[in-house]
């Protein structure tokens, strides 16, 4: 079989599982302000379908539990703190942070396709 990408849950919650597993991988982290983030993975529809806290091997660990216990501060720091092991992990050649909720996306394709190693015709 062979997968060129894999992303979403469960991809944070099992990171170092998949870096240890391919270790000359590239990652993309995407990212966002923290307090965006919780906003939007607390809403109504985002509490009732089971998202899980991006911790690794949360064992059933969701916000819907999580959020009565440390509140929208704690599960920010919690956010910030899985970008920050993915940033601390991966060695700086091999890691793309992508912010597309607050940053400039001119010339992001381009940027991207480099990272991969793609040749991708793209207007200037």
């Amino acid at each position: 079989c062979h997968i060129d990408a894999i992303f979403d849950q469960p991809v944070p919650e099992l990171f170092l599982d998949l870096f240890l597993s391919f270790p000359k991988a590239k990652v993309i982290l995407t990212t966002r302000p923290a307090k965006d983030w919780v906003a939007s993975r607390a809403s109504k529809y985002r509490l009732n379908n089971g998202t899980l806290l991006p911790i690794q091997e949360p064992c059933g660990l969701t916000l819907p539990v999580a959020l009565p216990l440390l509140g929208r501060h704690g599960l920010a720091t919690v956010f910030e703190l899985h970008n920050s092991l993915v940033r601390c992990a991966v060695p700086k050649e091999r890691i793309f942070e992508i912010d597309v909720f607050t940053k400039s996306q001119d010339g992001l394709m381009r940027q991207l396709a480099e990272f991969l190693g793609l040749l991708v015709w793209l207007p200037n």
